[in-house]
């Protein structure tokens, strides 16, 4: 009984980890894979491992900025855009 319970974990986990959070936020916000790994490249020489942690939720914070207040962009626009 127990073992079907840690397979259903695992399985469970795994679908959530590399299927469902990848989609979800490529759709919402998209950061491109390379400037993601040089993001938290560098995060991690200043900041170690916290650095990395927080590295792609404050670059998503930039890009929502620099749409935001650089282009003016709605984030709507860039998921039909994307989605099309």
């Amino acid at each position: 009984m127990v073992l079907y319970v840690v397979v259903i974990y695992l399985i469970a986990h795994i679908v959530e980890g590399y299927i469902v959070t990848p989609w979800i936020q490529h759709r919402l916000v998209y950061l491109p894979p390379a400037l993601i790994l040089v993001t938290q490249f560098f995060m991690k020489l200043f900041a170690g491992s916290v650095g990395v942690m927080l590295a792609t939720p404050l670059m998503v914070i930039a890009m929502v900025l620099i749409k935001e207040l650089y282009f003016g962009q709605e984030w709507t626009d860039d998921v039909t855009d994307a989605a099309a």
